[in-house]
């Protein structure tokens, strides 16, 4: 059995010794990088490789030694298998690539597949946009609360509403609805990283993929490599252009949330009288109140009476007349302002607004997000089975340490 396990693998052991002297003498064009290495290795090693094997062939023939004769025609099947890997896999991403131009008119799949995903991307964020605007203005409506009060001496009225307080309960929904996209949106780029990621980590995976394929001793490692770039290479945009049209056909076109302008109406804008409202002065001038203006402007002229009495009958005049002033502004507000907020608050049909948010917006944004988990794991499975299928049919390793346990 020694024997036998050294006549196996002395010619392996040859063959990397020569690849290894060949590859440090090799100079490399000025200016090259890794993957431009790595793309010349391969008709490097393949031509070592062949080389090495027929001197190899030779000299078991003439030592007659069958099982090392056996072992070299098994390599060099192998290496022309794997030389027929390659072809096929470099045949499929240029048939893709033209049969991509002609159905989209993308130049590759991977701009196809980025293209699909832009789109996805751009639909989410412009519902996104809207909701935000619309949760505002939603925020606003609900909250809007007028507190008015009316009094003239010691009779006096108040009132406080918030007429669409009961819409409360949406600004939670779309709030939820606002995370639920914006998760999907971090899906859909996260995608799209990947599908660049995988489109120049490519270049320098196949190379040395097929160069450990052609090896021996690694050819199960380069068999799974290759598959693995197969995978991320080609079924991962081709399953972003599927899950893209799955994603148009699938997509309810119908769910579409109308402008606010249409059925929010005048609430978009602002109340009225907010400038004399939220006045700085307004606060300051209630707070005092009447007893408090009284002392400000009439103590001073009553003290004043005592040293010029012409001012006597001001001073006598001044109480009743602030009163009546406050009063009169006090009570002139409330009956100027009080019929347009109470306009204002009331604008807008509960019965048009909550089917917009519950029959249109939330159904739209809870469809999104669900094609967008379906189809990302759609694209998983399509990539990790395809990996999968394709190492265990060129002899590379089938369980691939745990990720088949996805699929």
């Amino acid at each position: 059995m020694r024997r036998v396990a050294g006549e196996k693998y002395l010619g392996a052991v040859l063959i990397l010794l020569l690849l290894v002297n060949t590859a440090s003498a090799t100079p490399l064009p000025a200016g090259a990088d890794v993957a431009s290495a790595l793309a010349l290795l391969v008709p490097v090693t393949i031509m070592l490789l062949l080389f090495g094997e027929g001197l190899i062939y030779m000299l078991a023939t003439a030592a007659s030694i069958p099982r090392t004769e056996a072992w070299v025609k098994t390599e060099f099947r192998e290496i022309l298998i794997t030389l027929l890997i390659m072809t096929l896999v470099l045949s499929a991403i240029a048939t893709g690539n033209i049969m991509t131009k002609t159905l989209t008119g993308e130049d590759t799949y991977i701009d196809a597949g980025a293209k699909y995903l832009d789109e996805e991307r751009d639909d989410m964020i412009a519902l996104h946009g809207i909701l935000t605007h619309d949760v505002f203005v939603l925020t606003k409506i609900t909250g809007f609360q007028y507190d008015i009060s009316f009094g003239i001496g010691p009779i006096s009225t108040f009132e406080s509403k918030a007429p669409k307080a009961g819409l409360n309960a949406l600004n939670t929904a779309v709030y939820g609805a606002l995370d639920s996209l914006s998760q999907s949106i971090m899906i859909v780029s996260v995608e799209k990283m990947f599908l660049f990621f995988f489109d120049s980590f490519f270049r320098y995976l196949f190379p040395l993929a097929i160069v450990l394929r052609a090896l021996p001793m690694t050819r199960k490692l380069g068999g799974a490599m290759i598959a693995i770039a197969v995978g991320t290479y080609i079924a991962f945009p081709t399953s972003v252009i599927l899950a893209g049209d799955i994603y148009k056909e699938a997509k309810d076109t119908t769910a579409i949330v109308p402008p606010s302008e249409t059925y929010l109406g005048d609430m978009v804008g602002i109340p009225p009288g907010m400038s004399i409202i939220c006045n700085a002065f307004m606060p300051i001038f209630t707070d005092i109140g009447e007893n408090g203006w009284d002392l400000i402007i009439c103590t001073p002229i009553c003290i004043a009476s005592k040293a010029q009495p012409e001012l006597i009958p001001i001073c006598h005049i001044c109480h009743p007349l602030v009163k009546i002033m406050y009063v009169v502004v006090h009570a002139g507000f409330s009956v100027s302002f009080a019929p347009k907020l109470k306009a204002y608050a009331n604008k807008g049909d509960l019965n048009i607004i909550y089917p917009v948010f519950s029959d249109k917006a939330l159904p739209a944004v809870s469809q999104r997000f669900t094609l967008t988990l379906l189809l990302m794991l759609f694209i998983v499975i399509v990539t990790i089975g395809c990996t999968k299928s394709v190492s265990e049919a060129i002899g590379g390793e089938g369980q691939l340490y745990g990720l088949s346990r996805i699929v």
